[in-house]
């Protein structure tokens, strides 16, 4: 990824906790804290992300429980290992 794409998504607080959940070595620095579901939708909102797609066999179960536990997100199909969730609360 480039510099100056990866520093834009380490500035922002829901898009760096998402990188550091989606490392296949796990975390390179220590873990900061996880934004809230009330962070993590407002983030959603702000940066115009409307759909996530989980990748459940290369996703970390960290990451799999933070899309499904905190993210405002509702399941739309699943096929194979993939699951697309919508976003919800995008009014």
């Amino acid at each position: 990824m480039p510099r100056a794409i990866a520093a834009t998504y380490e500035s922002d607080p829901l898009l760096s906790a998402l990188l550091r959940l989606s490392s296949r070595h796990g975390p390179t620095h220590a873990m900061q804290p996880l934004p809230g579901p009330e962070l993590a939708a407002n983030r959603l909102r702000e940066n115009g992300i409307a759909f996530v797609v989980l990748n459940r066999d290369t996703a970390s179960h960290g990451l799999t429980e933070y899309a499904e536990r905190i993210l405002p997100l509702r399941l739309l199909v699943t096929n194979g290992d993939r699951s697309l969730y919508v976003v919800t609360g995008r009014d």
